[in-house]
Parts: structure tokens; C-alpha cells; sequence
């Protein structure tokens, strides 16, 4: 007789015969019925050929997957032209390389003469001013200059400056080389107006624009040398700072700025905008002690007139 299996056991056949049925159907979609079962396909079910499978291989979801010889044709054009367009780039960075250095070697004597022009032509002028300066100083103190110190006056470089500036307009590379000399010839015109502040004033500040002129026109020099030696592709010397041949100073603005200020305050004022001539002829002005101390060495007594003479 028969017994029948535990509860155990039949819970876990019926799971086994319901999860060979679920495994049994290929489409969800497919009803119940319609469904055959395993042994029944892999009855009719045949092998495929390797052509067959090829075939297979080649088209996936209604897309037809491209030949490997077309593939590699392809990867292969796409090589060649990334290589030639590659050497196309590299010879133009070449070839402009060579261009900018011939553009920069171009007309290159001229401009150093230039240049050499433009530095002489303002140490000239700087010792014109500072001649101008002395018989100044000798005017305001009240003193009459010989007349063999006027007659044998150094000349102003001015025009020959301006001229200059218009050579290196034409010449220079860098746009900051001319912006130097712009300012360079601009302030030796507010020096001129600090010269008519130092005669004319009855301060005891008589000499400040003057002297803050003389430094700032010396920072620009050396800003000139600085852009045209890069201009010339020189650089800085062996063993010589980054900034050379800048000078750090402890302004407490930017150099463009202390000349833009010493510019509108010289033209603010009638003393240095305007020149009196009767003040030539005028009395004694105020001296600082350090000006006074000059006009006893020799150098200002081989100017000052003898006044019983």
C-alpha cells in the first residue's frame, strides 16, 4: 500500500512543476496553450549551418552590421587622413615660426638706431634742463648769470625727440616701446612747466615738481630700455634680475598715474602754466637752505655774474 508524501515534500514538487512550466514558455505574450512544450522543439528544432550563423551574425534587430574589410578600409582612410592633416598643422606652425622670426629680424638696424637716437637725444635734453635748472636757481636767488654761460648754453633736443617718436612709430614691433617714448616726450613738456613752478613760486615747494619730474623721467628710461631690448628679442643680461632694468620704487600709486597727476596739478597751476618775465629782473625769492649751499661751490660761482662788474 501506498502512503502518501509528506506535506514538505508535495509543497516542494509543485513549486519544481510550476517553475519547468514557467521555464517552458519562450514569449511572455504567447497564451498558455500555444506554447509547446521543450521536448517538442528540440524535436523539430535543427542545427544551423555556420553560413546560417554568419548570416545571422550580420543582421541584428533589422540592422545589416558592416563588413570587417569595409571596417578595416575605413579605419584605415581615417588613419591616413588624421596623418596628413596632422603633418598639414605641423608644417604651418613651422612655417609661421620661421615667419614671425624673419618679420622680427626685419628692418632691425633701423630700429636700434632708432632707439640709440631716441636715448641720446634725451640725455641731451636732460642736460639741457639741468643747465636750465642752475640759471634758474641763480635768477630766483636774485643773481645775474655771465653772459659766456648763455651764449654758450647747451641746445634743446625736444624736436629732435618728436622726431624721433615718429621713426619709432614706424619701426617699433611692440606697441609698448612707442607707448614709452609717448610718455617720455610728454613729461619733459610738464617739465618745462615745473621749471616755470621753480622760478615763479613763493613756496618753499618750489622744486618739488621739478624733482618728482627728474625721477619719473628716470623710471621711464629705463622702461624704454627695457621694451626695446624686447623689442629687439635681447632680453634681459646674464645674471640680471627679471625686472631689469626696472628700479622698485615705494610709490604708493603706479607710475602712469603719479605722471598723470603731476601733469593736471602743473597745468592747474597759473605759476607754472604761464611765464613773467618781470620776474627775471625781480627781487630775491624764497632759497631753501640745500639750494642756497649749491650757489656757494664753485660750479655756481664760475656762472654768477660779478654784480661790481
Amino acid at each position: 500500500m501506498l502512503r502518501r508524501a509528506p506535506r514538505r515534500i508535495r509543497s516542494k514538487l509543485w513549486d519544481q512543476r510550476r517553475s519547468s512550466q514557467h521555464r517552458r514558455r519562450l514569449d511572455p505574450q504567447q497564451p498558455r496553450d500555444e506554447v509547446p512544450c521543450r521536448k517538442h522543439q528540440r524535436r523539430n528544432s535543427s542545427p544551423l549551418s555556420w553560413r546560417q550563423r554568419i548570416d545571422m551574425a550580420r543582421v541584428r534587430d533589422g540592422v545589416e552590421v558592416m563588413d570587417i574589410a569595409m571596417s578595416t578600409s575605413l579605419i584605415a582612410a581615417g588613419s591616413a587622413i588624421g596623418g596628413i592633416v596632422i603633418k598639414m598643422t605641423y608644417d604651418g606652425l613651422i612655417e609661421r615660426g620661421h615667419t614671425n622670426k624673419e618679420n622680427q629680424q626685419r628692418f632691425i638696424q633701423e630700429r636700434k638706431e632708432a632707439y640709440d637716437d631716441f636715448l641720446r637725444f634725451n640725455q641731451e635734453h636732460v642736460q639741457y634742463r639741468e643747465a636750465l635748472r642752475r640759471v634758474t636757481l641763480i635768477t630766483r636767488a636774485g643773481l645775474q648769470v655771465k653772459p659766456e654761460v648763455i651764449s654758450n648754453f647747451p641746445p634743446s633736443r625736444l624736436g629732435e625727440l618728436v622726431d624721433t617718436l615718429d621713426r619709432i612709430r614706424r619701426l617699433a614691433h611692440l606697441h609698448e616701446v612707442v607707448q614709452v617714448a609717448e610718455r617720455v616726450v610728454g613729461l619733459h613738456g610738464d617739465a618745462a612747466a615745473a621749471l616755470r613752478y621753480y622760478l615763479q613760486s613763493d613756496t618753499a615747494t618750489y622744486g618739488l615738481p621739478l624733482f618728482l619730474a627728474d625721477r619719473l623721467g628716470e623710471d621711464q628710461i629705463l622702461e624704454f630700455i627695457a621694451a626695446y631690448r624686447k623689442d629687439l628679442l635681447l632680453g634681459p643680461p646674464k645674471g640680471a634680475p627679471r625686472n631689469f632694468p626696472m628700479v622698485d620704487r615705494d610709490f604708493p600709486i603706479s607710475r602712469v598715474e603719479a605722471e598723470l597727476i603731476l601733469s593736471r596739478h602743473l597745468q592747474a597751476d597759473p605759476r607754472a602754466a604761464n611765464f613773467d618775465p618781470s620776474i627775471v629782473d625781480g627781487p630775491a625769492r624764497l632759497i631753501l637752505e640745500s639750494d642756497r649751499r649749491d650757489l656757494e661751490t664753485a660750479k655756481f660761482r664760475a656762472m654768477i655774474a660779478d654784480p661790481d662788474g
